[in-house]
């Protein structure tokens, strides 16, 4: 009996593609992937809040990890008006500087929570900004938008945000 010696050729493959910005699939990536949970518009995500002067609206983005690393989630910032105030759900009770960072496994999630609360009429706009560890966007933002209407306003006003 003969044998014949067999060769195995292994070809690597490398992709020249941009790092996947936006997290459409239920598909885990092997890096940590770090996905907003905003419709967002040319790859920029907002959060936009209309209230009356005097109210407290809250609303909140969640943040998952698409990837089966985890990801560190080391810091978290706002630059903007007094009228939005921003906590992270992992340290609800601590000032938005002094959050820990905090690590979000594969297919987990954690929120920013945005509260708009408007002492007069007119338009806000600030940014809320994330430093990670992640593949495809270590430092990713969304901006927030508020637009603050008088007590009793009936909505045939223009609105400021217009």
């Amino acid at each position: 009996m003969r044998f014949l010696p067999v060769f195995v050729v292994l070809a690597g493959v490398v992709a020249c593609e941009p790092p996947r910005m936006v997290c459409d699939n239920n598909r885990l990536g092997e890096n940590p992937e770090l996905c907003l949970g905003l419709t967002t518009e040319q790859g920029q995500g907002r959060l936009v809040r209309t209230a009356f002067v005097g109210s407290k609206p809250i609303d909140s983005v969640s943040i998952s990890n698409r990837g089966l690393r985890p990801l560190e989630l080391r810091a978290v910032s706002f630059a903007g008006p007094r009228e939005f105030k921003v906590k992270v759900s992992w340290a609800m009770d601590a000032e938005l500087s002094a959050a820990p960072a905090t690590t979000i496994m594969g297919g987990q999630r954690v929120f920013v929570q945005v509260e708009f609360a408007p002492t007069r009429v007119g338009t806000f706009e600030g940014k809320v900004t994330l430093e990670s560890n992640a593949a495809n966007q270590p430092t990713a933002s969304f901006d927030v938008k508020g637009c603050a209407v008088p007590p009793g306003d009936d909505g045939t006003a223009p609105m400021p945000c217009e």
